[in-house]
């Protein structure tokens, strides 16, 4: 597999069967481990758009039991520092989404436990938690959550050619802890 390519193919046989497994590059580390495997999320194309960081800033702000503003500790990976972020709307997660680009990043909400991941290969951003959480985070049905990230991943400049949206997003989708 090529650094360029974001997944590759490897394919092995138990008897008769043939099993053909997707790997994601970059999905080897500690922060993908733990924040892309978990096992109920919603999947969002890379960069959140404006309408996306409203209903998740409601849905942390829901989870922490504040209408006015929610404290979330964020995290880069490689380092052992923490920021404590407070978002009060839609524009300080987008700014804070802004300032990803290129990093590998978790948002999280200590008290919940609800978090937002972004990748660093730029493939995607992730949002896991509760129930509560998931249900405000994803104001559409499943499929047309998928259709949408399939959609504005298939066109994106982060893709390469080889890179199948759909191949991705199914694949993240089928990883748990």
């Amino acid at each position: 597999m090529s650094e360029q390519g974001l997944t590759s193919k490897i394919c092995i046989k138990y008897d008769s069967k043939i099993e053909v497994l997707i790997l994601m590059f970059g999905d080897n580390t500690p922060m993908f481990e733990k924040y892309a495997r978990s096992p109920s999320k919603v999947i969002y194309p890379w960069s959140l758009d404006i309408i996306d960081c409203y209903f998740l800033v409601n849905a942390f702000k829901a989870v922490s039991g504040c209408a006015s503003s929610v404290r979330l500790v964020r995290k880069f990976s490689g380092s052992e520092d923490e920021e404590i972020l407070t978002l009060e709307n839609a524009y300080d997660l987008y700014n804070i989404d802004t300032d990803a680009y290129g990093s590998e990043v978790v948002l999280i909400n200590a008290e919940s436990e609800c978090f937002c991941y972004w990748d660093i290969h730029e493939r995607f951003v992730i949002a896991s938690g509760t129930e509560v959480f998931i249900s405000m985070a994803r104001p559409y049905p499943e499929d047309i959550q998928r259709h949408r990230y399939i959609e504005s991943m298939s066109s994106s400049r982060s893709m390469d050619e080889k890179d199948n949206a759909d191949v991705i997003y199914n694949e993240l989708v089928s990883m748990r802890t």
